[in-house]
């Protein structure tokens, strides 16, 4: 079994206004400033032993979401989204 890890950092910026971040049960995800979608995410896919995997047909299926934070000093503070797959 493979795990596929995907890092997000966000950085919140106060020149930008409040950076939020909205995750779904398949990961998908959605980043604003403010009131506005600044991205939205597609889908997530890679390519093993020639063979597509993707979160669009399940084939990619998200096993787990996890959290952290943290302190920068160039960036200050910081959130840490890690989305991991099953292969």
């Amino acid at each position: 079994m493979h795990v596929l890890g995907l890092l997000l950092l966000i950085v919140d910026c106060w020149s930008w206004g409040n950076i939020n971040v909205i995750i779904d049960d398949k990961g998908g995800y959605n980043i604003t400033i403010g009131r506005r979608v600044w991205l939205r995410s597609s889908r997530t896919a890679i390519y093993v032993d020639n063979k597509w995997y993707s979160s669009d047909d399940n084939t990619l299926p998200l096993i787990d979401i996890s959290y952290t934070s943290g302190f920068d000093p160039n960036l200050g503070d910081y959130r840490d989204f890690q989305l991991n797959y099953d292969v």
